[in-house]
């Protein structure tokens, strides 16, 4: 009789949960969340639809695993590229912004998913479960940005006039909404405006850092 061990079963299904996850994200950036169905889904994982029915109730329920799997990962590269490396309170908020330039340039999938993902959470306008879940990841990821500000107000690198929440708010808005634009249009893009979707953001965040100077810098 072959019996796994916990670690060998625990392990067993990590790796199924990762395939769903991964087969799910690549759908839904070729079709769009809702024109892609469990079964597909299952088809693309190898797996019957009652195996992944085991890990999954619904489509939105991996879509919202999707999101959550892709929020660490941005936690992770945030901590070490920008909070771990030093620097004033700008720098830090100009390497947070190239972050995205990165994405946009070598994993523009992870943000076609969450153009994608945004609509999802624009029709079930669950805005407690999302601020709920990226606070689980990553706690303090909503005061982030307002926390660099502050640190560049007082190591003088940022102009001390600003309200540090509204002005982290209304960027965080700001990329977020560009970036899936520039993600899911990247052809259309150069074609309308003739210039690169990354041209486009750099200068995009590079006005925004102009902004954050104090005059006599």
């Amino acid at each position: 009789m072959n019996i796994k061990s916990p670690r060998i079963y625990q392990s067993h299904r990590e790796n199924q949960r990762k395939r769903i996850l991964a087969a799910a994200e690549k759908l839904f950036i070729q079709h769009g969340i809702d024109r892609v169905t469990l079964a597909g889904i299952a088809e693309e994982a190898r797996l019957s639809r009652v195996t992944l029915y085991e890990y999954f109730s619904s489509k939105p329920e991996i879509a919202w695993a999707v999101f959550r799997e892709i929020v660490r990962e941005m936690r992770e590269t945030m901590e070490k590229e920008v909070l771990q490396r030093g620097g004033n309170g700008l720098q830090k908020i100009e390497r947070s912004f190239a972050l995205y330039e990165e994405l946009l340039e070598t994993s523009p999938e992870h943000l076609r998913f969450i153009a994608q993902f945004n609509y999802l959470y624009a029709r079930e306008g669950n805005a407690v479960r999302l601020r709920e879940m990226v606070e689980e990841i990553w706690p303090g990821a909503y005061s982030l940005q307002a926390q660099l500000i502050r640190e560049g107000m007082a190591d003088g690198s940022v102009r001390p006039d600003l309200d540090a929440e509204l002005a982290a708010v209304a960027i965080k808005n700001l990329i977020n909404g560009v970036i899936s634009r520039l993600a899911l249009l990247e052809e259309n893009i150069r074609g309308e405006f003739h210039h690169e979707a990354l041209e486009i953001y750099r200068e995009i965040y590079r006005t925004y850092i102009r902004g954050l100077k104090p005059e006599s810098t």
